[in-house]
């Protein structure tokens, strides 16, 4: 839920479970199961093209506690979706995002958060920059603060400026082509900074404010 009480839209969501299992959301109910626990190792899919189409959409392609699990996008196209591109939350594991084109939503590129671990993000060309960061780890979500772990990412801007990493309750991920790309990394991962704010979200929450 968002902070004036209005529920998150999103392009495409995924879903998943302890035991493993994937779904894919629908509106219209009776979510799609993609894959069974039962299916061995890394399982992987092909999402295409993604944009919103006109649509009010929150995250584009959204993921929640999923696991064992590949993702190609040709191209994501988040262009005027309110926060993020790629969200990734709520304890997700050992899960690898590929994208061609990603183009970034009004706030941010990604969002890796909600005690997810090995989260590796992989993206060919990264046309533009989010309003408030590019790829944020860590950030507050209301279905899990434990930490954010074992993250990579590699990202190559269209034009060659620093691409934007952002660390709350997060370690700081692996930056596969640092040598070949310039990040500008904000780590607000130490001190007073994140217990205040997390403080804050709670609080200002139960009121319908956004921080």
């Amino acid at each position: 839920m968002n902070p004036d009480g209005s529920l998150d839209v999103f392009g495409l969501a995924l879903h998943g479970d302890a035991a493993g299992n994937v779904w894919q959301h629908r509106d219209e109910g009776g979510d799609l199961l993609l894959f069974s626990a039962d299916v061995p190792g890394v399982r992987t899919i092909n999402v295409g093209s993604l944009s919103r189409n006109g649509r009010p959409i929150t995250d584009l392609l959204k993921f929640s506690g999923v696991c064992r699990l590949a993702v190609v996008a040709d191209v994501l196209d988040g262009t005027g979706c309110t926060e993020d591109a790629i969200d990734v939350n709520n304890l997700c594991r050992d899960l690898s995002i590929a994208v061609f084109n990603l183009y970034p939503a009004n706030l941010r590129c990604g969002t890796i958060k909600g005690g997810s671990v090995n989260v590796s993000i992989a993206v060919t060309c990264q046309h533009g920059h989010g309003s408030e960061t590019d790829w944020d780890y860590g950030n507050f979500s209301d279905q899990s603060n434990s930490r954010t772990t074992g993250s990579s990412l590699s990202t190559r801007t269209a034009d060659g400026t620093p691409a934007k990493v952002r660390l709350l309750t997060a370690d700081r991920p692996k930056l596969l082509n640092e040598k070949q790309q310039r990040f500008d990394v904000l780590d607000l991962n130490q001190g007073w900074f994140y217990p205040v704010y997390n403080f804050l979200k709670d609080v200002l929450k139960t009121f319908h404010v956004g921080i």
